[in-house]
Formats: C-alpha cells, sequence, structure tokens
C-alpha cells in the first residue's frame, strides 16, 4: 500500500483506482492514516474503495467532509439466489438522522399495506421492527443534533468547540426526547413483555405522528441555533 501511493504520488496520470478493502489488516491508527490519504486522492482523480468495514467508511465520511472532497456512498445487500445488488443507500449505521427519516418514511407506507392486508400479528412484528429503528434514529439525533456532533460513537475525538451550541437545551427538550425514547422502548423488539401488561400497538397513523415528532423537532433545533 505505501509503495503503490508513493508511486501514485509522482505519477504524471489521474487515472481511476481501485482500492479493495485496503485497511482489513491494519491496526486504527493506519485506517485513519489511508483514510485521510484515500480522500486526499480522491480530490485529484475518481477513487473507488469496497470495504465492509463501517468504521472505516465513517472515516472516509469525516475527511471528505473536512477536505471538501464530493462522496457518493453505495450498499450492496443480496437475496437467497442473488449477490451484488446495489442498495441506494449507506448501511444504516452510517446514515445520518435526517436520512433514517426518509427511510422510515417509507417503510411507513408499507406498514400501512400491511395493517390493511394482514393479520394483527403480522402487523405487531413488523412494528416492532420499526419502533427498534426509529429508537436508534432518536439516539443517532442526541449524537448528531442535540449534542450538536461533539460526541459520537464512531467518532475518534470530542469535538470540543460544538460545546458552545448545547447551552440552549431546556427542560421541555430533555422531557420531549426522554418520553418518545420511551415510548419506542416499550414497542421494539427486545423486551419480553408480561401478560398482564401487554400493550396494544400503535396503529401505523400514530408511527407516522412519532416519526414526524422527531422530524419537527430537528427543525425547531436546527432554526433554533442558526438564529444564534
Amino acid at each position: 500500500m505505501a509503495t503503490f501511493l508513493s508511486e501514485l504520488s509522482i505519477s504524471e496520470h489521474k487515472s481511476a483506482i481501485i482500492f479493495d478493502d485496503p485497511v482489513s489488516s491494519l491496526d486504527h491508527k493506519w485506517r485513519n492514516k489511508i483514510s485521510k490519504r484515500i480522500v486526499e486522492e480522491a480530490i485529484e482523480r475518481q477513487v473507488i474503495v469496497f470495504t465492509h468495514d463501517i468504521t472505516f467508511l465513517l472515516m472516509i465520511q469525516e475527511y471528505s467532509d473536512s477536505l471538501d472532497c464530493d462522496l457518493n456512498i453505495k450498499s450492496l445487500t443480496r437475496t437467497k439466489k442473488e449477490t451484488g445488488i446495489i442498495a441506494n443507500n449507506p448501511p444504516w449505521d452510517a446514515l445520518s438522522v435526517g436520512k433514517r427519516i426518509g427511510i422510515l418514511k417509507n417503510a411507513h407506507q408499507q406498514l400501512e399495506k400491511i395493517e390493511r392486508t394482514e393479520t394483527e400479528e403480522v402487523y405487531k412484528e413488523r412494528a416492532k421492527i420499526l419502533y427498534g429503528k426509529l429508537r436508534e434514529t432518536w439516539e443517532r439525533f442526541i449524537e448528531e443534533v442535540f449534542l450538536n456532533g461533539a460526541i459520537q460513537r464512531f467518532g475518534r475525538a470530542i469535538q470540543t468547540q460544538r460545546l458552545s451550541k448545547i447551552v440552549d437545551l431546556t427542560e421541555d427538550d430533555y422531557n420531549l426526547v426522554d418520553t418518545n425514547m420511551t415510548k419506542c422502548s416499550i414497542y421494539f423488539t427486545g423486551h419480553d413483555t408480561a401478560g398482564a401488561l401487554i400493550e396494544e400497538m400503535p396503529d401505523s397513523d400514530e408511527f407516522l405522528a412519532d416519526i414526524k415528532i422527531l422530524e419537527e423537532f430537528i427543525k425547531t433545533m436546527t432554526d433554533r441555533r442558526r438564529k444564534k
């Protein structure tokens, strides 16, 4: 890898280059260095990277943002009979809160159809999965918006300068987050419910309304901080 990148730095051509999991055998320090080097090269030429490493992908995203380099992420999925099916979105773990909301809104349309055409049991199982996804989206919102990106689980550092925006949080903000994350936790897959405490699953309209609460809260916080 070092030899190839050294030769590339003195070459006169601007041909596209392809990397296939270039950091699969490297430790965290070298993954970071190579992420930056790949993005620097992508400013000069087309670079295609195949990887299954989410942390490496997020490092590339980070450097692409800081170096103002265009980045187009695709993910691959499969069926039992087909492989290499291209998905239009990055993996769920690499999606921003806004893109996750878009996916959940699309999923609501499918949920509404299941509600009309399938049994209550089928609907309940699908709704439980989606409430789990909604809870994960609230968690990403806390990192990305609520805490202004100061602390992120996949991040390599605490962005202390971003803390200056966090002084605007109110008791109502905390309560709204707590109420909605608690609701998601009641319905999502992963908790065994005592028979006497079985909750009726929200219908598809209520699920959409829960998504919109988060969507509107993001807009409220973004507008509030833009004015400061």
